[in-house]
């Protein structure tokens, strides 16, 4: 009897899916953790980090900038074929406005993901824009976050914050 009980287990475990995970020399997960940023404008943000238990990341952004606050909320997602990460942002309060990106696993000391931003501004019509967040890994407890636009063929960086452990 113990041995038909080992083997229903055993099946169990065989048959269970499981969560999708990124390459060994991924850092994305090395973010898990509550970060305190600053951007170049001055503007400060605690960006925490949640490893979910289907490996997706899901990632709370509460800003201050200028005496506004606001909240970002962000999931990313890994895809085991063929190896990328899915990455969608909301803003709180404006549900109009919707940001969506993809990158190949964090190897490299920089990380981009290429999206698009999506919003209505108050004319009513939707505004959908190219853009870029480059990661750059500086050390285990410092990482740097640019968001950048596509304009005139160029990319140019619309913010960056330089993020510590906190």
């Amino acid at each position: 009897m113990k041995a038909a009980a080992l083997f229903v287990t055993i099946a169990v475990l065989v048959v269970a899916p499981a969560a999708a995970q990124p390459v060994s020399a991924d850092r994305a997960y090395g973010l898990v953790g509550a970060w305190s940023c600053q951007t170049a404008a001055g503007s400060n943000a605690t960006l925490t980090f949640a490893r979910e238990s289907d490996g997706t990341i899901s990632m709370r952004n509460v800003f201050e900038n200028g005496g506004a606050s606001g909240e970002f909320d962000e999931l990313y997602r890994f895809v085991t074929a063929p190896q990328y990460w899915s990455w969608t942002a909301t803003l709180k309060g404006r549900p109009d406005f919707k940001e969506a990106a993809t990158a190949g696993p964090w190897t490299a000391q920089k990380w981009f993901f290429d999206g698009t931003v999506t919003q209505r501004p108050h004319s009513g019509d939707t505004d959908t824009h190219r853009i870029r967040i480059v990661y750059t890994w500086i050390s285990g407890s410092t990482f740097q976050r640019e968001f950048e636009l596509y304009d005139g063929n160029v990319w140019k960086t619309t913010s960056s914050a330089l993020c510590k452990k906190a």
